[in-house]
């Protein structure tokens, strides 16, 4: 745990909730010191975590009348969008079913059932699901049955960048969105995360009484950390998560830390580790330190990491913080000189509606821009 003495109170209670296993005694110790509870509610309510934090702060009875009842209101609109999320994500799995199409899901109320044991515990926006490349065009089709919309091209087709492993589509009424995802890393970062590498480590998990197929738990702990490093691992809820499938689902470590050798995925992983283990007070077992400690480089990721996380204080950089996230986590100077090739030559979505004549100069544009640091 991050016992750093400057640590603000409403800071050091939000960690102490984030954590897998709690220590009820000492939540409840945090409590009871001079905490701004309207700090603490826009922290908690900034990293998703308000609904967790309301049923971790239950015992402690310092907590004021009103900020209890704005955690429980967060609980409670929690509780019912997940519960929506999960009725649609049972129709999205029905619906592919009939079209022939295997699918993993995964994020959104899987995990919050998974590791909360409640659908509201683990704030959700979507539903997430896997598919192989060549359904993709089929599982669009089943989606567009139920009456989700994918954005169009201009040849009146659903909008597909490779590049970028998934698309969205969405619903108005009820309002909904599933991310579709062929691929769950960016095409630069030549990592192979897809189904048919997936699909078969794949495992059944209860959500709202129903088996659905999502990763196995090592490749849960590999993605977990890879989604959270991808991003910068700008929430804390990210962290709780992973954090709970180190106390709750703990993995077979040696075959972990090979599935991590073989998948490119061990610097993230350690991110992650660290993190977890240094803000959130997270036990690790020795076997896992060791390899650890010989990977400096992600030691440095997630130092600055802590500081970004706990302070809000990032160091001043010429290319964008997520950027160099997966650059850092892109493991080895050939495949690091590939990453940056692909990430400067890559079309993006706008590019692929230009019209070709027009194509080159914006091309060249960007390009330059992205060499200069400014896109």
């Amino acid at each position: 745990m991050n016992r750093d003495p400057a640590l603000a109170p409403e800071t050091a209670l939000l960690l102490r909730c984030a954590r897998g296993a709690p220590d009820v005694t000492a939540i409840s110790e945090l409590a009871g010191q001079k905490i701004d509870w309207s700090t603490f509610l826009q922290l908690a309510e900034t990293h998703g975590l308000s609904s967790l934090c309301c049923r971790r702060l239950e015992q402690a009875d310092s907590v004021p009348v009103d900020a209890r009842e704005r955690l429980r209101g967060s609980l409670r609109i929690d509780a019912e969008r997940n519960l929506f999320l999960t009725g649609e994500l049972f129709r999205v799995l029905d619906q592919f079913r009939e079209r022939g199409v295997d699918a993993l899901t995964f994020k959104g109320p899987v995990l919050g059932w998974w590791l909360y044991g409640h659908p509201g515990l683990r704030r959700c926006s979507d539903v997430d699901v896997l598919v192989d490349a060549g359904a993709v065009d089929r599982a669009i089709g089943a989606l567009t049955e139920i009456g989700y919309t994918a954005e169009m091209c201009r040849q009146g087709k659903p909008k597909i960048v490779p590049s970028t492993g998934q698309i969205s589509l969405f619903r108005n009424a009820p309002p909904a969105e599933v991310d579709l995802h062929w691929d769950l890393a960016p095409r630069a970062m030549g990592l192979s995360l897809n189904a048919r590498s997936l699909l078969p480590r794949s495992m059944a998990v209860i959500v709202g009484g129903r088996p659905v197929l999502t990763f196995g738990v090592e490749d849960q702990f590999l993605l977990c950390a890879f989604h959270g490093g991808k991003h910068g691992w700008k929430s804390l809820g990210w962290l709780a998560d992973f954090a709970a499938l180190i106390e709750t689902r703990a993995p077979d470590w040696p075959r972990l830390l090979a599935e991590a050798r073989r998948k490119q995925l061990s610097r993230a992983l350690f991110v992650g580790l660290h993190l977890a283990h240094d803000l959130l007070g997270t036990p690790l077992p020795a076997a896992i330190r060791n390899p650890m400690k010989r990977d400096s480089a992600a030691a440095s990721v997630a130092a600055e990491t802590r500081a970004f996380l706990v302070r809000g204080t990032a160091p001043r950089a010429l290319f964008p913080r997520e950027l160099r996230y997966e650059l850092g986590l892109t493991e080895g100077w050939g495949r690091k000189a590939a990453f940056c090739w692909r990430k400067i030559t890559e079309p993006s979505p706008e590019d692929s509606e230009m019209s070709k004549s027009a194509r080159p100069f914006r091309l060249m544009r960007k390009y330059a821009y992205r060499l200069a640091g400014l896109q």
